[in-house]
């Protein structure tokens, strides 16, 4: 569309009367109007990309209907909606033709002043809207590569981190800050296009931006993952260690990853028991639980079973997770702890994350008083134990 002011219209008429009149219309209803006598004349003035072209079927060179299959089938016009003008006594046939021929619109002449102006003017709004489609679908698609790179940059943070020293909680801390604010703001620019404040989108366009908001959701929860971690190992996590119910924080865990148990065709089963109380942070224990759980979910192949149940034993309480799931090799126990080590395997190669969920939630059960230990029979499942310190029966510290 040009960057004048007024909006341009390029008239393509042979008949020099007619041309007069229509002209005078348009510049009337203020327009910017081009005037073109002939068809080869018009095609040439069109790559000057008017905003509407309004086009004279009866041309004395090359009649209306080519002339319009012509600016169809170039790139840099095709853009450009048509308004074609056909004498009265031309019937059906010539305006179905005109319409398959890629004709945005058809009028037969004499027209009103007002018709014409009107559908002139329809026509820049269709053209508008579309040209504000075109721009959302691009404002997407940089989102997209944004998101991308971002991704690449955290892989870079990630292997240096793995790789790293002391210095390594500190680098991990300010990188994770770093990217962060971008990925909110792809997420604020996602709502708003998906909102369609600038406009409605095409199921295409949400569907993409969809896998946007999905690829910036999962980011953030990587980034996450490092900036507890690197907070847990520097000593700067705060917990607000108190007399806890065991049964708020199983159920809530549970809530949170039974559908996507049902989906899997899983039977899921959490047992609380007699109520017990422990020691612990409520809000991280239900981290820990749902890391557990959420793990068992993933890694048990359809119709498994997971359950989560609790127990006293003298000073402490046993929170355990259980699943058929594929096990976990015995070389490989005594690492599972540790940060960025992930079981290798074609089940979790399809589950891929940064290998600190299981190195956060023991830090965590340290910073409880407690522990967490597994045991595992490989193509049998595996146990993973949640023990805290126990707190009187009334919950009273």
């Amino acid at each position: 569309m040009q960057s004048s002011d007024s909006p341009a219209v390029l008239l393509v008429e042979d008949y020099p009367p007619s041309r007069y009149a229509t002209g005078r219309v348009l510049r009337q209803a203020g327009f910017t109007v081009r005037e073109a006598e002939n068809g080869i004349e018009g095609l040439r003035l069109a790559r000057d990309c008017p905003d509407v072209i309004v086009l004279d079927i009866n041309l004395p060179d090359v009649d209306g209907f080519e002339v319009c299959r012509r600016l169809k089938a170039d790139p840099a016009t095709r853009s450009i909606p048509v308004l074609q003008l056909s004498a009265a006594r031309r019937g059906l046939e010539d305006r179905v033709q005109g319409l398959e021929g890629g004709a945005d619109a058809y009028v037969a002449q004499p027209v009103e002043a007002r018709e014409l102006v009107a559908t002139v003017n329809a026509l820049l709004r269709m053209r508008r809207a579309e040209q504000e489609a075109v721009a959302s679908r691009d404002l997407a698609e940089a989102r997209a590569r944004e998101a991308q790179a971002l991704a690449g940059r955290l892989e870079v943070a990630l292997e240096a981190a793995a790789a790293g020293n002391a210095a390594k909680g500190r680098f991990l801390a300010t990188m994770s800050h770093e990217i962060r604010t971008p990925l909110n703001a792809i997420a604020g620019y996602v709502d708003l296009l998906l909102l369609e404040v600038q406009g409605p989108l095409t199921s295409l366009q949400a569907d993409h931006l969809e896998r946007v908001q999905r690829a910036q959701q999962h980011l953030l929860g990587l980034i996450n993952d490092v900036l507890d971690y690197a907070k847990l190992e520097a000593g700067y996590a705060e917990l607000q260690v108190e007399a806890v119910a065991l049964e708020g924080p199983m159920r809530a865990a549970e809530a949170m990853v039974r559908p996507q148990a049902e989906a899997k065709g899983l039977h899921l089963e959490v047992r609380c028991g007699a109520p017990l109380y422990t020691l612990a942070d409520a809000g991280r224990l239900r981290q820990v639980l749902l890391n557990l759980l959420g793990n068992a979910v993933k890694f048990t192949p359809a119709g498994g079973r997971v359950e989560l149940w609790c127990e006293a034993e003298d000073a402490s309480v046993r929170l355990h997770v259980r699943d058929t799931g594929m096990g976990i090799p015995a070389a490989f126990l005594a690492e599972i702890f540790e940060p960025f080590v992930q079981v290798d395997g074609a089940l979790t190669r399809t589950q891929q994350g940064t290998g600190l969920g299981l190195a956060i939630s023991r830090e965590l059960a340290r910073g409880m008083g407690g522990a967490l230990t597994a045991v595992s029979t490989p193509a049998s499942g595996s146990v993973f134990t949640l023990i805290l310190p126990r707190a009187p029966e009334d919950g009273a510290g």
